[in-house]
């Protein structure tokens, strides 16, 4: 039995429930009513059945390495292999933390099998085994992975405008962590595979490698938590965006919002006129500030 089953026996035994409870106990109804709790009583048989481990059963996943460490499918070096790995989890856990400010989540990943195509691994996130009904896609850990494999596709482009637009969500910690990751590719001549859920990203040769390592070590930024004079243009909710602008300067901004902020829909209530409000600045070299919105105006 698949998730999918599991919930679809989770919806039919609350929807009997609710048309066992709203049938008359009258004797025209008798036959109904007892074909009913039959049905019912095989629904609550085949779940209790179940292994509900399965139901949060870690998503897989998989990197696999080419190059010179590589010898094809059959094994690699064990000195690479180790490094490797350390970096790359390492740098998903940093990015979880920078992603979830205020926790101390870890993504507590396991070698769980060997992954063949080239030769890498398989890892599982087996750290939190509690019985969830978050989709795949909304687990913490899963989003750091995700992130982790976008930031890399980003960095190995040769237009880095789209990386510098994507980390600014990221403190500097996982950006070093992620450039650590790469540079220990580029030492040992290696790329790499990474897949993921229905994810992938992979380094297609070593000038992919060099350019992301040159494009992460110029992501190094300056980051600024500061209380900005602003008036707030309007939002875009579903994209968590806003523009603004800033007090004696006639050009508007564009801020992500923070994740943290639960209702943005509520900056539109409060508009041309301006207001103390916190953002984190950040700035690579001499590139245009990218603005994060941090919180609320505490007067709303």
């Amino acid at each position: 039995m698949n998730r999918n089953e599991y919930f679809s026996l989770m919806s039919e035994k609350n929807t009997l429930i609710n048309l066992i409870s709203k049938t008359p106990d009258d004797f025209q109804f008798k036959l109904e009513k007892m074909s009913l709790n039959s049905r019912l009583e095989e629904v609550e048989n085949k779940l209790k059945r179940v292994d509900k481990d399965f139901l949060h059963f870690p998503s897989k996943l998989q990197v696999t390495f080419r190059g010179a460490p590589v010898l094809g499918t059959t094994g690699i070096s064990s000195n690479f292999g180790t490094i490797a790995i350390k970096a790359l989890t390492d740098a998903i856990n940093c990015i979880l933390k920078s992603l979830n400010v205020g926790k101390s989540e870890n993504a507590n990943l396991m070698i769980t099998d060997i992954a063949k195509g080239s030769f890498g691994f398989v890892l599982e996130d087996i750290g939190n085994q509690s019985f969830s009904l978050l989709p795949e896609d909304d687990k913490s850990s899963n989003i750091a992975i995700n992130k982790f494999q976008e930031i890399l596709g980003f960095a190995s482009n040769s237009d880095s405008s789209e990386l510098i637009e994507n980390i600014i969500e990221l403190d500097l910690n996982s950006i070093n962590k992620i450039k650590d990751f790469v540079e220990i590719l580029d030492k040992n001549k290696a790329v790499c595979a990474i897949n993921f859920n229905e994810h992938s990203f992979s380094f297609q040769n070593n000038n992919q490698v060099k350019t992301a390592l040159s494009h992460l070590d110029i992501a190094k930024k300056s980051d600024i938590d500061e209380t900005l004079n602003v008036m707030f243009l309007g939002v875009l909710p579903n994209k968590r965006k806003c523009e603004f602008k800033l007090v004696g300067d006639d050009n508007v901004y564009v801020a992500s919002i923070d994740k943290k902020i639960k209702d943005p829909e509520l900056i539109n209530k409060h508009l041309n006129s301006y207001v103390n409000a916190s953002f984190k600045t950040s700035q690579i070299e001499d590139r245009p500030k990218k603005y994060l919105l941090l919180e609320l105006p505490c007067s709303w």
